[in-house]
């Protein structure tokens, strides 16, 4: 029978004990605190050789004689930038950022797959899919072999063992999550050693911090507007569906409609309409997001923000001064930055409704985007990254790009897209088309793998001849052979996977790769060093492991090889406006940055200071510098080009 006080910690109860601990080289530390007023109610500090728990008034004075003693000693703790550090910076306690190991984020950086695990996940810290799993007994268990204590298993089991529980023995809980991560943290260490990851921890670490800046100063909004858009939107929800040629409450409606038009949904939830309009310009297809969000109103962004005393926590978002809060968070597969309460990330601005005869004002995200707007005596300030993730796979192939050109222009020039292709035609011009033969190609759309015997028979032969397939004979990933079937591109392209719309499919794709051959070769390198490494790095440092069907790995890689120095280049450019006296970064969304600025300077000048803090030559990648392009204007629906 297990025998809990042989395996628990012991954790001492007097607050005198603190003296006796001896925090070189690290201090463990955790705090309990009313989610409410953010008030420290318990301290928990641990050595490796004795854990103390006690009431934050009765342990503060010892915790303040400690830090003196041993000005020095590192303070560990899990999620400590975001949580613990600004609970106690409140309290007067204020510990550097250089002195503080935050296994949060060293967990993060050797277990970044873990965050591929849902794409959509709530704002509860119980969740425990994605990005959960970055909990604290998550990555405890992943390196000790110890029990989870983070939930209450009764309250007579838990007084019996004297087991730590958050809700009948919360000093010994605090006790716990104090001496858990510190036992953990040397095994974490050596797993980001290995993965080449740990270099990046300081970066990481002052970022978190910036971001629970920027996350507390919040952002304006229109509130007298949102009043008025929460009654629109109850006419808006029926009007669209008036305007949609399907009823939208009809699942196998919806999926046979977008399948026609060569988008296929394997379901008609709201997650997978939202994903799916990530990867296409189709207006109904953005008109039925609409209609989904509609369906929860202006409350999913702009929710009064309120204490619900019976579930312990905050709902909403708007505060009493007219400002959100929207948390951006670092934990993604790509090491891309997340939004989440709310989330402004999920506010697609692809979709280009007057093209067919639709009202661009109909459409949800841009009237949401219209409640964001600049505080009095400043503007807004949007600086987005041009065409990054082409550029980012052009640069890596040995493609100079010129500087100063459209690049979705540019490759339309070099692959000679004609206005009067019906590829071309469909998408509404050659620069559109080859943005959208970029942006799947280039991370492998339709690839697939094939046993060296199979692509010699005469049915796979006989695709290749016709144009149906192309076929890679030295290009081979664990023994299967590399091909690329084109249906997908064909169903985006011409509607269907036909033969002859696949085969017209493959002509482009192949001269698209006619014309930068580079980013062939580029493709290839990836999936040898993924076959050889089973995951992809790159030379800034990020490591992700790969899992999964080998076809799937290379695509994965291939995406995270375009996006993660995007990623990378943000996060500098966040930390660079952070030092200007002159650039108030508030909001991150994909590969935009937004700011306030001050009325009294012109937007000629804040467009300098902007690419100067953006536009940074990674010199680990070869020198590549993404250009930024600026707009600037009252509130977010309205921004133009400087």
């Amino acid at each position: 029978m297990f025998t809990p006080l042989k395996f628990w910690p012991l954790v001492e109860r007097r607050a005198e004990a603190i003296r006796e601990l001896r925090p070189a080289p690290i201090l463990s530390l955790d705090t309990e605190y009313s989610t409410r007023t953010f008030q420290p109610t318990i301290l928990g500090l641990s050595d490796d050789t004795r854990t103390v728990s006690v009431p934050w008034e009765e342990g503060k004075p010892y915790l303040q004689e400690l830090l003196e003693r041993f000005p020095n000693t590192k303070v560990l703790g899990h999620n400590a930038v975001n949580a613990d550090l600004p609970v106690m910076a409140r309290e007067g306690i204020r510990i550097p950022l250089e002195n503080t190991i935050d296994t949060i984020i060293y967990h993060f950086l050797g277990n970044s797959s873990l965050c591929k695990g849902s794409k959509k996940t709530d704002d509860d810290e119980s969740e425990r899919k994605g990005a959960g799993y970055m909990n604290l007994f998550a990555a405890c268990s992943m390196h000790l072999a110890v029990p989870n204590w983070k939930k209450c298993v009764g309250e007579e089991q838990c007084l019996l063992e004297r087991r730590p529980c958050p809700e009948h023995t919360p000093f010994e809980y605090c006790g716990n999550d104090t001496y858990w991560p510190l036992k953990a943290f040397p095994s974490m260490l050596k797993r980001c050693q290995i993965m080449g990851t740990d270099r990046l921890y300081p970066l990481h670490r002052d970022l978190v911090a910036e971001l629970t800046v920027m996350r507390d100063k919040g952002i304006f909004v229109d509130v007298p507007y949102i009043d008025k858009l929460r009654e629109e939107f109850k006419a808006d929800y029926e009007r669209i569906a008036k305007m949609l040629p399907f009823n939208p409450n009809s699942p196998s409606q919806v999926r046979k409609y977008f399948a026609a038009r060569g988008i296929q949904l394997e379901n008609a939830q709201q997650a997978t309409i939202e994903e799916a309009c990530e990867e296409s310009d189709d207006p109904e297809l953005a008109l039925l997001r609409d209609y989904g969000q509609l369906g929860n109103g202006v409350d999913r962004w702009f929710a009064p923000r309120s204490f619900n005393y019976e579930k312990g926590k905050w709902e909403g978002y708007l505060d009493d001064n007219g400002f959100i809060h929207p948390g951006l968070k670092i934990f993604t597969s790509s090491f891309r930055l997340a939004c989440s309460a709310p989330n402004f990330q999920n506010l697609s601005h692809r979709p280009k409704p007057w093209e067919k005869g639709l009202d661009p004002a109909m459409f949800l995200a841009n009237r949401i985007r219209r409640a964001i707007v600049a505080p009095p005596d400043h503007y807004l300030l949007e600086a987005d990254y041009s065409n990054a993730e082409n550029r980012v796979m052009l640069h890596l192939a040995g493609h100079k790009v010129p500087e100063g050109v459209d690049l979705h222009t540019w490759v339309a020039e070099i692959a000679e897209f004609k206005p009067d292709d019906p590829f071309c035609l469909k998408e509404g011009s050659p620069r559109q088309a080859a943005k959208t033969v970029q942006h799947g190609n280039f991370y492998g759309e339709g690839l697939s793998l094939i046993p060296e015997r199979e692509a010699r028979n005469p049915k796979i032969q006989n695709e290749v001849a016709r144009g149906l397939r192309i076929l890679y004979p030295e290009w081979k990933f664990n023994g299967m052979v590399v091909s690329f079937t084109g249906s997908n591109f064909a169903k985006r392209a011409f509607g269907s996977a036909s033969y002859e719309n696949r085969k017209r499919a493959n002509e482009i794709i192949e001269r698209l790769f006619g014309r930068f051959p580079g980013v062939r070769k580029l493709q290839q390198a990836i999936s040898k060093k993924v076959q050889n490494e089973r995951c992809v790095r790159n030379d800034l440092g990020y490591c992700l492991a790969l899992y999964g069907f080998d076809a799937e790995k290379i695509k994965i890689a291939l995406a995270f090889t375009g996006q993660n120095p995007i990623a990378h280049a943000t996060k500098l450019a966040i930390m660079n406006a952070k030092g200007h006296p002159n650039l108030d970064c508030r909001l991150q969304v994909h590969d935009s940055l937004m700011f306030y600025i001050d009325k009294r300077h012109s937007p000629e000048q804040a467009k300098k200071w902007v690419r100067e803090a953006m536009e940074i030559e990674l010199k680990e990648l070869g020198g590549l510098k993404i250009p930024v392009d600026v707009k600037v204007g009252s509130d977010w629906a309205s921004l133009r080009k400087v």
